[in-house]
């Protein structure tokens, strides 16, 4: 596969993959993550890896369906950033379209401070962390896989962090980047009228 025929490849997936689980019980609401969690039943387990200050940081891994792929010998990788206030689980409706049609395995992180159970949660120590995580997951997938072609995603909050690693100049950079809706800062051009300062 070559990287240039990703975008459109993916933006399909996209669509396709929007949909997500009703929720089991639809008097739940907010950031009950418990209710998130039976929602998604079907997502895989999560795993982690190691940032460089030795936190273990959650991520959930969709392996791509190699019977549906469209080409075999092609190995991508993509990060899915969440927005902020929630997790990588609901991504999973579209992470697991992605890998299911063979596109890609998907990597959905929880990011620092977010999560169903973080050390200290909306807080980070410094402020690149984030940044620096990314940079780390990166490195993580790319020991684990050195073949791959590793694409940065983000939704909302996850795609201004995708678009701030796009800025960095350190080795684990990736090799494309996928915006879903990115919040760029709150007086962007892409900020609506009246919106109570959503995008």
């Amino acid at each position: 596969m070559k990287l240039k025929n990703l975008p459109h490849i993916l933006l399909v997936a996209l669509f396709i993959g929007c949909s997500a689980p009703e929720p089991a019980d639809d008097s739940e609401s907010g950031l009950d993550f418990a209710s998130l969690a039976t929602a998604f039943r079907s997502a895989p387990p999560l795993e982690s890896f190691t940032a460089r200050d030795g936190t273990e940081l959650p991520l959930r891994y969709y392996e791509r369906s190699y019977e549906r792929s469209y080409d075999g010998n092609a190995e991508v990788a993509l990060i899915l950033l969440h927005g902020s206030g929630a997790h990588g689980l609901y991504l999973s409706g579209l992470a697991a379209t992605i890998a299911q049609t063979g596109l890609a395995d998907v990597y959905t992180p929880d990011l620092r401070g977010h999560g169903e159970n973080p050390e200290r949660r909306g807080d980070i120590d410094y402020i690149d962390q984030l940044g620096d995580d990314v940079a780390d997951l990166i490195a993580f997938i790319r020991q684990r896989d050195p073949k791959s072609t590793v694409i940065l995603g983000g939704h909302s909050s996850g795609g201004g962090l995708a678009i701030r690693a796009a800025g960095d100049d350190g080795a684990h950079r990736p090799d494309a980047y996928l915006l879903l809706a990115p919040f760029l800062q709150h007086d962007a051009p892409t900020v609506r009228p009246q919106s109570a300062g959503w995008a």
